[in-house]
């Protein structure tokens, strides 16, 4: 029988506040019981989630304990080696518990593409891009199932990536009226915001 996957949920009392039955919404009293109870349940779900965070810095874990990971965070192992998997389950996790600050999709980028080379991350009204060179992972996952549920609701998420390392891109900025564009030129392709292009790189938004 199949692991159901376990997210976390962050809104333990507003979620169980609203379910009040309306003869006992306006009793402040009842509420400020139940809000206190459903204060302990959260702090539960915290630690549980902060439990899986201290194994996978484990070093002594590997197989089975991972694949269990996997299954309760919802990141199954596509056949990477323990040494892939972790980092792959670190960002689920990072993911799952998303707060949309920059700090957080940074982290969760670098853990999907590591620290070789720069990331690049900028924002504009509602939009949010992350850039990045010598991506060898596969950079659609990346976008649509970490930083695309990890950004902040209503914001938009660009993904400029290359394969190449950076050493080998040229890039230049310009400045328009209102906000900076960044253009990329690698190898006679042009990268621009939702744009993808030429064989080196491309971009999700």
């Amino acid at each position: 029988m199949p692991t159901a996957q376990i997210t976390y949920n962050g809104n333990r009392i507003e979620q169980g506040l609203s379910r009040l039955i309306t003869q006992f919404k306006d009793k402040p009293r009842f509420t400020a019981l139940l809000a206190a109870i459903l204060r302990e349940d959260q702090q539960i779900e915290d630690a549980t989630f902060g439990l899986l965070v201290c194994a996978l810095n484990n070093p002594n874990i590997s197989g089975v304990t991972l694949d269990t990971i996997g299954k309760i965070v919802g990141q199954p192992r596509q056949g990477q080696t323990d040494q892939q998997y972790i980092p792959y389950l670190q960002a689920r996790i990072k993911t799952n518990l998303s707060d949309g600050t920059v700090e957080t999709l940074l982290a969760i980028t670098v853990f999907l593409v590591g620290t070789s080379s720069p990331i690049l991350f900028r924002e504009f009204v509602k939009a949010v891009e992350i850039e990045v060179d010598d991506v060898t992972g596969n950079a659609y996952q990346i976008w649509s199932q970490f930083l695309n549920l990890a950004k902040d609701a209503g914001t938009k998420m660009n993904f400029i990536f290359s394969k190449a390392p950076s050493s080998s891109v040229f890039k230049w900025t310009s400045v328009s009226s209102s906000f900076t564009v960044t253009t990329n030129q690698r190898y006679g392709s042009v990268s621009t915001v939702g744009i993808g292009g030429g064989l080196m790189a491309g971009a999700f938004s």
